[in-house]
């Protein structure tokens, strides 16, 4: 994994910092995300009667702060890349469970769970910028680092081991110039990898994450 940071930071590197130091700006950037998780369904067959359940989720507000660099190909086009360090996560409300007992009957019950789930990461966003005057739309790739992840259940604080550290998410987003030097920045990003399949404990679902953040911006 180690390799494959040191290949992403490199990259981001020479396309900000190698190229004619006049066309590269530099500023930081800071707000709040509001981060959800995303569960496919799971089944545990317990004597005879398979249980298929599906997680019900909702939104955890936290934040975000970092650093960026920003190379203009041409007048209206530019590419950006950064350091972030950002805490995402969700909230699990309930579960709704599905028993079928041999393919002949089915009842669904819904079991109360309110845990919290925090992702300590930090983000290596990538970006590819148009300017419309005052207005930029964007997308780009991030990978993340997980720094740490914790689940929280009445008091209780459980460490999560994800089966990986190194993960992606697309972006898409907006910026709005509000002064010379400050902007509104407005992203909402999709995970592309599975954070892990042990995230519920004992049992196997896979998980990404969804992450939708509002901020400002500062240029140096």
């Amino acid at each position: 994994m180690k390799k494959r940071i040191f290949t992403i930071v490199t990259i981001i590197c020479a396309v900000c910092f190698g190229a004619n130091a006049q066309n590269v700006r530099f500023g930081a950037k800071g707000g709040i995300n509001i981060g959800d998780l995303s569960f496919s369904d799971f089944t545990v067959n317990v004597g005879g009667i398979s249980y298929t359940q599906k997680v019900n989720t909702g939104i955890q507000a936290s934040v975000t702060l970092g650093a960026f660099a920003r190379y203009y190909l041409a007048k209206r086009v530019s590419v950006e890349g950064g350091l972030a360090y950002s805490r995402q996560g969700a909230k699990i409300e309930s579960v709704d469970r599905t028993a079928n007992a041999f393919g002949l009957i089915s009842a669904t019950t819904n079991q109360k769970i309110d845990e919290v789930f925090v992702f300590d990461q930090l983000n290596i966003p990538f970006w590819v910028k148009y300017s419309f005057k005052w207005v930029r739309p964007k997308v780009g790739i991030i990978p993340s680092i997980l720094l740490s992840a914790k689940s929280k259940q009445n008091n209780v604080t459980r460490t999560i081991s994800p089966d990986k550290r190194l993960v992606f998410a697309l972006g898409v987003g907006l910026e709005y110039q509000l002064t010379s030097r400050i902007f509104l920045d407005v992203n909402y990003n999709f995970g592309l990898s599975k954070i892990g399949s042990d995230v519920l404990g004992e049992v196997s679902t896979d998980v990404s994450q969804r992450v939708f953040q509002v901020g400002l911006g500062y240029w140096f």
